[in-house]
């Protein structure tokens, strides 16, 4: 089972699945430093969706910003999938994989997660973009608690609550992963192909006209910063693994 959250726009057409997450982590999983040296951290759903790729917002800076160019590869019209933060369980992650999702909701999700989404520096509908509290509850279950309650316009909330193994899938992590020459105090990453595994996260989808823009052009931009905190519930939630603030910024050449 998957949840897919979103408040309805005209130009939103592509639903966050399954199918189009598994295809992110296995494209970003295969960036190499040498990908990240020659701008090649952007491409187009390999499985037909349309929409672009962007890089993972763990794999940026701490503090710090990150400046990415397109190199010709986004679309004038194309719609962008937004990796806001997301995490991934696999079979490395603990003995039972029926539980991947709820052990990477647990690993990377706990806390206050804020996220600006940016097209020319002006914020995309609201600002910020995101503001979520996730809360793990005894059972285990995670709960999302949004300000306000309800989601922001646009945001696309994906919950990878996968039924296993149909909805799993697997990947291969080349020795000169990025992520794994880079993994983050918590990451679990190991070489090698791994059979089973499990995405959560919260993602945008955003096109030109949120920015008002009639299409991509060069010199425009499409930024997006997050900062993942402990959040102030209280509510007996367990506190977050995470705490990170980091901005990507692509430029459209």
């Amino acid at each position: 089972m998957e949840g897919v959250v979103k408040r309805k726009r005209k130009h939103m057409t592509v639903a966050v699945t399954d199918a189009i997450t598994a295809r992110y982590w296995q494209w970003v999983i295969g960036l190499t430093q040498a990908d990240f040296d020659a701008g090649h951290v952007i491409t187009t759903d390999p499985g037909g969706s349309g929409v672009a790729f962007l890089m993972d917002p763990r794999d940026g800076p701490n503090g710090g910003t990150f400046p990415q160019r397109t190199n010709n590869m986004l679309g004038p019209h194309q719609s962008i999938l937004t990796p806001l933060w997301i995490g991934l369980g696999d079979d490395k992650d603990g003995p039972n994989n029926n539980q991947l999702p709820i052990t990477a909701e647990e690993n990377y999700l706990l806390g206050n997660i804020q996220s600006h989404v940016k097209i020319n520096g002006v914020d995309v509908l609201s600002n910020p973009f995101l503001n979520v509290d996730v809360c793990l509850k005894a059972g285990p279950t995670v709960t999302y608690m949004y300000h306000p309650p309800s989601q922001g316009p646009g945001t696309t909330l994906y919950q990878a609550i996968t039924n296993f193994p149909a909805d799993s899938f697997s990947f291969t992590m080349p020795a000169n992963s990025y992520k794994l020459l880079h993994a983050l105090p918590g990451d679990h990453w190991t070489a090698g192909f791994h059979p089973y595994a499990a995405s959560v996260g919260l993602w945008a989808v955003i096109s030109p006209s949120d920015g008002g823009l009639p299409s991509w052009s060069n010199g425009n931009t499409i930024s997006y910063s997050t900062t993942v905190g402990s959040n102030s519930l209280g509510l007996n939630c367990l506190g977050t693994v995470h705490t990170y603030s980091t901005t990507i910024t692509y430029t459209v050449t």
